[in-house]
Formats: structure tokens, C-alpha cells, sequence
């Protein structure tokens, strides 16, 4: 069980860039530091942001001086903090979120000297203004010399009666058919999860289907009720839609990935399937594409890993050759 604790006001005023909050993250891990811990941000309805902070034993503050933190508007907000413990990702606090408020400055408050301008005020003076400048319309002018009906009336008499069919023209030549348009495919930018299949499908929009059979229905590597920031440089491991998106997005680069020591891919395994690739993996010979030489992970699953980027068209044929794949 985890949960959020401080010994400050949980108050302040929207806009109060001098306020710090101090807080102490409990339960299990009894002691925990992390450099690059995230504090997420949401209201009533939506999440709205991610914060990086520091915790040391525990501990850590929230500066309201933070250039997003100094934005908010009066309300009630919620926090949630994810930070690394070893391998894993420790979620606090374990039921809801911790809440604080900021109260409403006298900016927030409306005063009855300020004017209210609408869309209709400012294109009513715009119409004005134009009416003013180009002078009588065709209309006015007709009435000026005598026409008495109205502006529908008017339009009626310009139009003329209908006069014969012309003589019917020759046929023309047939054209050259035109090529088909090429459409070239790229790595995917977003996903939805299909449960109704077996195993479940990850569908992205670049036509692209993934399947992980040896999980086929396993809630962690689809992401099914576990959230992972994609806003962040650090590549995470699961749920593997975010890991994907992380590298589509140029967050975790190639370099990033050579660099990689962690265990954490066996989500990635060879019936790991790719419907409808953008890139012909049968191109390659995979048994020693891996990221580097010194990593201890089963790179068996690593090159199933670079194998299922290469195919959704996120690594491009550069790319896997540098991590060992080799040409037939």
C-alpha cells in the first residue's frame, strides 16, 4: 500500500509562484530516491500534465514556481507520483490521487468595468465599417433611379430566359491513363487496443496490426489498465503500445538503445506477429541483431524487439544494420 503525506498547507492562491509543498512518499519501498520521478497532474475531468521531480529518501517538494504549476487556475487538483524502484515503477498513492487546491487571486474575479465584447459586437462594427467604405450596393443604386421592389425582387429581373440548346460539340480523344497515386506508408503515430480477438490486437494507424501470442490476453504488455508517460526520454519497457510510440516519436533514439542494459523485453518473442508491415523483415537474417555486446539481457528477445520495429516502419533498413541484422 502506498500513499502521500505532508506536513504543509495543501493551499495557496493561483498564480502564488513562492509557494513550495513539501511531501513524503509511505509504505512499501520503506525508502526510496529518484532523480527522474514523474508527478502527474489532472482536475475533475482530465489529466493535464507531467512534471519530472527529484525524490531523496522519500522526500520531495512541488515548486509552484514551475512554469506549467504557475498557469493553473483556481481549482481543485490531483497527484499522482511514479517513481523507479530498481526494475520497477512504484505508483503513489495506491487508491486516488492526493489533492490540493489553489484559491481564486482578485484577477479571477469579474469586475463590472470591463466591457464584454462578443463575436457578434466586433463583426457587427466590421460590417459597419465595410458598409461605410464601399458605398451603394447595386440594389440601392436600382432604387435610386426608380425600382420600387425588394433586393429579392430585383435579382429576379437580371436574370434572363432561357435561350436554345447549342449544337452538340464532337466527341474528344481518349486520354492516357494515369498512374496510381503512391502512397508511402510510415510508422505509427497512434493505437487502439481490439479485446474482441485472440490474442488481443494492437491496431495502429498506419495499417499496421500487432499480436502478442504468448501473451495472448496478459492486461501488462498491451497496456490494458496500465498507463506509462510516453512524454519522457527514458524508454520504458511495458506496456509495449508505449515503448512503440516512444520510438515512432524519436523520443528513445537508436544511440539511446544501443545503450540499453535491462532484461525487461521478453514481451518481444518470435511468434510476435506484425499484420500488414510496412517493411519485409524476410529480407534480413536476424539470429545476431542485438544492442549491444556487453548487455546482459536474452538478446534472443532483443532481436525480436528490433525485428517488430523494423516491420511497423519505425527503424529503417540503416537502422537494423546497425544493430547487427544482416542482409540475404
Amino acid at each position: 500500500m502506498h500513499w502521500i503525506k505532508t506536513t504543509d498547507e495543501i493551499v495557496t492562491k493561483a498564480g502564488d509562484t513562492s509557494t513550495i509543498m513539501h511531501f513524503i512518499l509511505c509504505g512499501y519501498p520503506v525508502s526510496i530516491s529518484d532523480e527522474h520521478a514523474i508527478l502527474s497532474v489532472k482536475n475533475d475531468t482530465n489529466y493535464l500534465m507531467d512534471i519530472d521531480i527529484q525524490v531523496e529518501n522519500n522526500h520531495f517538494e512541488l515548486d509552484f514556481g514551475h512554469p506549467s504549476l504557475s498557469q493553473l487556475p483556481a481549482g481543485t487538483y490531483y497527484i499522482e507520483v511514479s517513481a523507479h524502484d530498481g526494475g520497477d515503477i512504484a505508483k503513489f498513492p495506491t487508491n486516488g490521487f492526493f489533492q490540493f487546491t489553489l484559491n481564486e487571486n482578485i484577477y479571477a474575479q469579474p469586475g463590472k468595468l470591463v466591457p464584454q465584447i462578443t463575436f457578434e459586437s466586433i463583426l457587427q462594427k466590421v460590417e459597419k465599417e465595410i458598409a461605410n467604405k464601399v458605398g451603394p450596393s447595386n440594389y440601392d443604386i436600382a432604387v435610386k433611379n426608380g425600382f420600387t421592389g425588394t433586393e429579392q425582387e430585383w435579382l429576379a429581373t437580371l436574370k434572363g430566359d432561357k435561350g436554345d440548346q447549342g449544337p452538340k460539340g464532337d466527341r474528344g480523344e481518349k486520354g492516357e491513363k494515369g498512374d496510381m497515386p503512391v502512397i508511402k506508408r510510415h510508422g505509427p503515430t497512434g493505437w487502439v487496443l481490439d479485446r474482441s480477438t485472440m490474442p488481443w490486437t494492437l491496431h495502429f494507424d498506419n495499417g499496421c496490426d500487432l499480436q502478442l501470442p504468448r501473451f495472448p490476453t496478459a492486461p501488462v504488455p498491451y497496456g490494458y489498465g496500465y498507463m506509462q508517460t510516453i512524454e519522457s526520454t527514458k524508454i520504458a519497457p511495458w506496456p509495449v503500445p508505449y515503448t512503440i510510440m516512444q520510438a515512432a516519436r524519436g523520443d528513445s533514439t537508436i544511440d539511446s538503445w544501443k545503450q540499453q542494459g535491462l532484461d525487461q523485453w521478453q514481451y518481444f518473442a518470435s511468434d510476435t506477429t506484425v499484420i500488414n508491415p510496412v517493411n519485409d523483415s524476410s529480407k534480413f537474417n536476424w539470429s545476431e541483431a542485438k544492442f549491444n555486446d556487453t548487455t546482459k539481457a536474452t538478446t534472443g528477445e532483443q532481436k525480436y524487439l528490433i525485428r517488430t520495429f523494423y516491420e511497423l516502419g519505425i527503424w529503417s533498413k540503416e537502422d537494423v544494420i546497425s544493430l547487427g541484422a544482416k542482409e540475404k
